[in-house]
């Protein structure tokens, strides 16, 4: 068996080094497009708040995003983010898998979808919550046409070693504790 408080803390300094590796990430593949910008708009303890807090929402989506694939809220599929992941003839996973997932698809009532996103996207909800709408910076940088970037193979290091090494249950009191997993209970308690 798992103790909570065991799997909470390794969870927690997990992510605590993939909050940090993606913050690099970030800085490194947009350093001289969306990081040159955000330093025009911003001092420097500004410009680092904005960092960790579009690193903290990416991060936060993908989280939920593996919740709605254990319910089979994505197209049916619990392993949609996985299959994605791992086909390597497939590029460009931010901006064409996750930001179309995040504000074309979750953000954005079924009538209201681009005729590509409903018809890739049949069987996947709205979802009405604040969590995939575009932040203040997300809208600021689609106004002044700033594309953020991340490199395939991160993302898909932190899908793959991460991500994919937890089972995100919704039942907060699953018998079945032979699993590593992270609940919404647990999670809230991750973030405070």
């Amino acid at each position: 068996a798992f103790s909570v408080e065991k799997v909470t803390g390794k969870f927690f300094d997990e992510f605590r080094v993939v909050f940090e590796k993606t913050k690099k990430e970030f800085e490194k593949t947009n350093k001289n497009t969306v990081c040159l910008w955000l330093r025009s708009k911003y001092s420097d303890e500004e410009y680092k708040e904005q960092v960790n807090k579009f690193t903290f929402t990416f991060l936060g989506r993908i989280i939920f995003l593996y919740f709605l694939l254990r319910k089979g809220w994505i197209e049916g599929e619990k392993n949609f983010i996985r299959n994605w992941v791992e086909d390597p003839n497939y590029h460009g996973l931010y901006l064409g898998l996750f930001q179309p997932l995040f504000f074309d698809v979750f953000a954005t009532p079924e009538p209201e979808r681009k005729p590509e996103i409903k018809e890739q996207y049949r069987n996947t909800p709205y979802l009405n919550g604040g969590l995939f709408e575009r932040s203040e910076l997300e809208i600021e940088m689609l106004k002044a046409n700033k594309l953020v970037l991340f490199e395939d193979e991160f993302l898909r290091s932190i899908i793959s070693d991460f991500f994919e090494a937890y089972n995100f249950t919704v039942d907060e009191n699953s018998p079945n504790d032979q699993e590593v997993s992270i609940d919404p209970e647990m999670l809230g308690k991750v973030f405070e």
